[in-house]
């Protein structure tokens, strides 16, 4: 083999500098966009879910306790309890879940000592549990344990 073929086979082996970098640019590129896309379709079912409810309700911390107050609505005449559910955490059983109270509104369901030694921010929901037996999230958020 001439030394110019030889010099002319090494020459076509090599890869581009540039070439390898838009390459690997683009890649990271895809793995961008679908991650984007997975995370903007997580939040469009949070959102969903928590906004899909025709119940007006507000979940506070006061204290060790959580508070949890059920405005009037169409929707709200027909929970029978609710069920509060907290991220890492189980509660003793038929603890978790509260019979809504036949007071006038605002009803108040409060979860004595649940939130004792937590801290830190908690992703906290609230399940409805209806007349005909059905159940959805109503309420979904993060609170912050004092």
């Amino acid at each position: 083999m001439t030394e110019k073929k030889h010099y002319q086979t090494i020459r076509r082996k090599k890869k581009s500098p540039a070439g390898i970098i838009f390459v690997v640019i683009g890649i990271f590129a895809v793995i961008l966009c679908v991650g984007a896309v997975g995370i903007f379709m997580m939040s469009q079912t949070v959102d969903a879910v928590v906004h899909s409810s025709d119940i007006i309700i507000s979940v506070t911390v006061s204290g060790n306790d959580i508070v949890v107050k059920l405005y009037e609505s169409d929707e709200a005449d027909k929970l029978e309890s609710i069920e509060l559910n907290m991220e890492g955490y189980s509660l003793p059983p038929g603890y978790s879940t509260k019979s809504v109270p036949l007071t006038s509104y605002p009803k108040i369901i409060t979860y004595d000592s649940v939130a004792f030694g937590m801290h830190g921010n908690m992703q906290v929901s609230i399940k409805g549990i209806f007349k005909d037996g059905t159940s959805k999230i109503i309420w979904m958020d993060t609170l912050k344990m004092s």
